[in-house]
């Protein structure tokens, strides 16, 4: 019963908030279509993370689903991202024997929306410009020494070191190729001082520069984005000429407005709406790869923490105070435990017989061993008004709160606009949180963001404790998988990184969710991608 006391919002006013999102909904495609008809808009609901469009600085949620229309990179993912990469942009290429080289030849006659020839001097600009502006996801790139263009279609990409992940990263947003001539004329930079001289953002907040289906006709960071055909793609037209993406919060007002038949596609319905839409015979319910993992962060500085979540014991208690198959059950069917950060069903995680186990006893033991025998008081942030991957936020939070009041933790809830505590965890500012990790590329190498080096050790300033042995050893493990190419050394290197993390370091998994999407029933061809969600260019309508 807890999670339907705590959904939360009464349905009066949803259906309020339905119509205001319906007649708003009208007005704007009326007034930005130019005469395109329903018929021909796909239009995604979803609960907004977005704070830019540009590729180099983007690393939202909401940039990703947005970018994939807009973009292309030299490689990709099949549909469902199952398999190996598949030529893009680059229609072959060759690595060399020691795996430092890599040679992209480009495809015949792709242009950029501004009709601009796509030349391999606009890879190495977009890559050089990704790695200079220094963004949040410009680890990815940190294997990729220099970028050269050889000639008008062949790029050289030469690596620092070894890197097995590399056409899996290359598949990632950030990586899409620009066009540079017109970036350049709107302030844009490409190199290592990028971060201070590139002025183009502003105008990637309102205007696209890819070769993608799709270009950028207006975008509300907080309300809604409007794509339409890109005239100029090199592929066969976008079966649907304009793609909208409506900032929708709450679940439950996306499931309404999907019946309603406003939106055509719902991302962030919960388990409870789920049984709803299963009877409407005009909506479709798609299960999908449960690759999402939510967490439980502790900070290690114990400035911060006042002495409390930083300390190994009380990280023991919590893990062995959370109450998982009732965490499990906000996530409805298919919903799981992971053993650590790494989702079942990435190569190399463990599987889910691996996952903690509630022991209320042993929690209290941990406490009593680290001078808190009757419990202590600390704020708990997150994102809050929140829904992803079928999970609320404020609800997940509320179970934590009452998971930890049975051994004497006392959990204040403190939600936080979504863009602002994401500013606020990437500072580590945040003592303890409730966060999420959506795959940036499909290989576990995706991971190592979590070891120490990566960039969650600066979030949780875990590297306090890099004094500590388990600190150190999975500090090792890390430099040796990052450049380890055979793949049974690297499944077993993997094993060991999360059999020590399952029990040491600042995080714990709470639930992998089982991420249903759902669909208005004239909707075809939609397929789940783990990595970006939706890919407009292969959805029609009947």
């Amino acid at each position: 019963m807890l999670s339907n006391k705590l959904l939360g919002v009464n349905l009066s006013k949803r259906l309020l908030y339905v119509t205001a999102v319906t007649l708003t909904l009208a007005l704007s495609t009326g007034a930005i279509s130019q005469g395109i008809s329903r018929d021909q808009t796909l239009i995604v609901g979803t609960s907004f993370n977005l704070k830019t469009l540009d590729p180099g600085r983007s690393f939202e949620l909401t940039a990703i689903l947005t970018n994939k229309a807009l973009y292309e990179t030299l490689v990709t993912l099949p549909d469902n991202g199952d398999g190996d990469v598949v030529p893009q942009l680059a229609k072959s290429w060759e690595v060399a024997a020691d795996g430092l080289t890599y040679t992209f030849t480009l495809r015949d006659g792709v242009r950029f929306s501004s009709g601009n020839p796509l030349t391999a001097a606009d890879v190495a600009w977009s890559i050089e410009r990704f790695k200079g502006l220094k963004g949040p996801a410009s680890f990815l790139a940190d294997s990729i020494q220099s970028v050269e263009a050889l000639d008008p279609a062949t790029v050289v990409l030469k690596l620092n070191q070894p890197d097995p992940a590399l056409l899996s990263k290359l598949t990632v947003g950030n990586f899409a190729i620009l066009d540079s001539k017109t970036l350049i004329a709107q302030g844009g930079t490409s190199g290592p001082d990028a971060d201070q001289t590139d002025r183009a953002e502003s105008f990637l907040n309102s205007h696209s520069a890819g070769t993608g289906p799709y270009v950028l006709v207006s975008t509300d960071l907080r309300s809604e984005v409007v794509l339409q055909r890109n005239p100029n793609s090199w592929r066969e037209p976008a079966p649907l000429a304009q793609y909208i993406l409506r900032n929708i919060p709450d679940a439950g007002v996306q499931s309404l407005t999907l019946e309603k038949g406003d939106i055509d596609i719902a991302l962030d319905i919960t388990a409870d709406q789920v049984e709803q839409l299963k009877s409407n015979a005009a909506v479709s319910v798609i299960p999908a790869s449960p690759l999402i993992t939510i967490f439980l962060g502790f900070n290690k500085d114990p400035s911060l923490t006042g002495g409390t979540v930083n300390r190994v014991e009380v990280e023991q208690a919590i893990r062995n105070a959370l109450d998982y198959p009732g965490i499990d059950s906000l996530g409805g069917t298919g919903s799981l435990t992971p053993a650590t950060i790494i989702p079942v069903g990435i190569a190399g995680a463990l599987d889910a017989s691996f996952a903690p186990q509630r022991n209320l006893d042993r929690a209290r033991s941990l406490l009593q061993q680290a001078g808190f025998a009757q419990g202590f008081s600390i704020p708990l942030e997150y994102p809050g008004g929140f829904t992803f991957g079928g999970i609320d936020f404020d609800v997940l939070a509320q179970k934590v709160q009452a998971d930890l009041a049975e051994v004497g933790i006392k959990v204040q809830l403190t939600p936080t606009q979504v863009d602002a505590f994401f500013t606020r965890l990437r500072a580590g500012q945040i003592p303890f949180f409730i966060s999420f990790w959506t795959p940036d590329f499909l290989d576990a190498l995706n991971y190592t963001a979590f070891l120490p080096g990566g960039i969650y050790d600066k979030r949780t300033n875990w590297s306090v404790e890099s004094n500590t042995s388990s600190y150190q050893e999975l500090k090792q493990l890390a430099e040796q998988v990052q450049v380890t190419v055979d793949s049974a050394r690297r499944s077993e290197l993997f094993r060991q990184i999360q059999l020590l993390l399952r029990d040491n370091g600042p995080f714990v998994s709470l639930i992998q969710p089982a991420l249903p999407v759902a669909v208005r029933a004239n909707v075809q061809g939609y397929v789940f991608n783990p990595q970006w969600r939706v890919d407009p260019y292969i959805v029609n309508k009947q």
